[in-house]
């Protein structure tokens, strides 16, 4: 898959902390998905009390050389992110097919990243590899760590969910998928000396899977930062942020576009999209809609403090939503499904605005327009109800002592 895997080192804590081996399907240098916040956090906590190495994949083989919270980093250069590549696509599924592999795992498979870790491993032996589904292939090169899978989410939950909205043709690939995801996650989750968990719901049905998993719940962190200052710029009564190119958050615009934009349109409300991936068939349909339809940018909170409230109208997939946390921390209003509050913990269900269905979703965000300082005051009593749950240090206390527990053999 192209380039020569690298090693660089940012900072040395020293023999008296155990070495821990970070691997992660895409290296987290940017914030820029939500998959890569949370591996963030997680390095964050770990470098607390372990010297750590993170090892996986860029696309850019320039970003191998910038330093990562102070950790050794092995990057593969690879492509990552091949969804909408259709060469690629195809070559993965093939290979994946004739190898009976799930396609989402198979396509990260590398012999030259897993000869690169073994001899790493060789001269500098981790006492614990943590792991997501993704690279847990990697585990084998070192049989005398102690492993440990990061389950971001429950990969075969995610496309069991796939299948309603998949296109008839594409059905067969997606119950495949999720059959043999569900065998291999099985799997994973019983040989490891650990589990560690994004949030409750996924703690139960790892549980359910594999009885014998000892599993951690560790939820995402709130960001500690202020509010989001509301700007002078050009404002947005309604604004939506993602990676787009992620199916459950593809589905969620397409259902805005369907079903929340035409009536928000019809009420006289701004509305813009931002964040990359953004498909060209939604992405007219959208701007005949009157959205604003923008890519990346450098800093998020620019994105909240130029819009007034935020809709999250997600009705696939699982996990925790980042982007939702992120709202909340920056007291922006926000106005979900039940699935967007999924894994937030707190008393969201009596603070957060929550609507089952999307014409819910358009009473809400017409209502908080009405009203805009109410709409304000529940934002941050929101905050203020998941702040304790969702605390970093609570999260990583609670994380180094279960690896630590997990070391010992207790």
């Amino acid at each position: 898959m192209g380039g020569k895997a690298q090693v660089t080192t940012a900072t040395e804590f020293g023999e008296a902390r155990p070495r821990l081996l970070y691997l992660t399907q895409e290296l987290p240098f940017a914030d820029d998905a939500g998959h890569k916040i949370r591996s963030r956090q997680l390095i964050e906590a770990l470098v607390r009390s372990f010297d750590v190495t993170v090892a996986g994949f860029i696309e850019d083989g320039t970003a191998s050389s910038h330093r990562l919270m102070g950790c050794r980093v092995i990057a593969e250069r690879a492509a990552v992110r091949i969804r909408r590549q259709p060469v690629r696509l195809a070559q993965a599924i093939a290979t994946a097919i004739v190898r009976n592999r799930p396609y989402s795992l198979g396509k990260f498979d590398n012999r030259r990243l897993f000869r690169t870790l073994r001899a790493d491993g060789e001269s500098a032996s981790p006492a614990i590899v943590v792991a997501n589904l993704a690279m847990a292939g990697y585990l084998d090169a070192f049989p005398r760590a102690v492993r440990i899978i990061d389950a971001h989410n429950v990969e075969a939950a995610l496309w069991r969910d796939f299948q309603a909205a998949a296109p008839p043709m594409a059905r067969p690939f997606v119950r495949r998928e999720a059959r043999l995801l569900e065998g291999v996650e099985r799997a994973a989750w019983a040989g490891a000396q650990g589990v560690i968990a994004i949030c409750a719901e996924d703690g139960r049905t790892i549980v359910s899977e594999a009885p014998d998993a000892r599993v951690l719940v560790a939820p995402p962190a709130l960001a500690r930062q202020p509010p989001a200052a509301r700007g002078d710029a050009q404002r947005a009564d309604v604004g939506m942020l993602g990676v787009w190119s992620w199916a459950p958050n593809e589905h969620a615009l397409e259902t805005f576009a369907a079903d929340i934009a035409p009536a928000l349109r019809e009420s006289g409300m701004s509305m813009r999209v931002t964040g990359p991936g953004v498909g060209a068939s939604i992405r007219r349909r959208l701007e005949r809609l009157g959205v604003e339809v923008t890519g990346a940018i450098p800093d998020v909170r620019d994105f909240y403090a130029a819009v007034d409230q935020v809709a999250a109208p997600y009705f696939q997939g699982g996990g925790v939503r980042l982007k939702v946390l992120e709202a909340i921390a920056c007291e922006v209003p926000l106005v979900g499904s039940p699935l967007a509050f999924r894994g937030i913990l707190g008393r969201e269900a009596t603070i957060g605005d929550v609507a089952p269905d999307t014409q819910g979703l358009v009473r809400l965000l017409l209502r908080n327009r009405a009203d805009m300082a109410a709409a304000r005051r529940r934002a941050g009593r929101l905050r203020q109800a998941v702040a304790a749950a969702h605390d970093p240090d609570r999260t990583a206390e609670a994380l180094n002592g279960f690896l630590s527990a997990r070391l010992r053999g207790d």
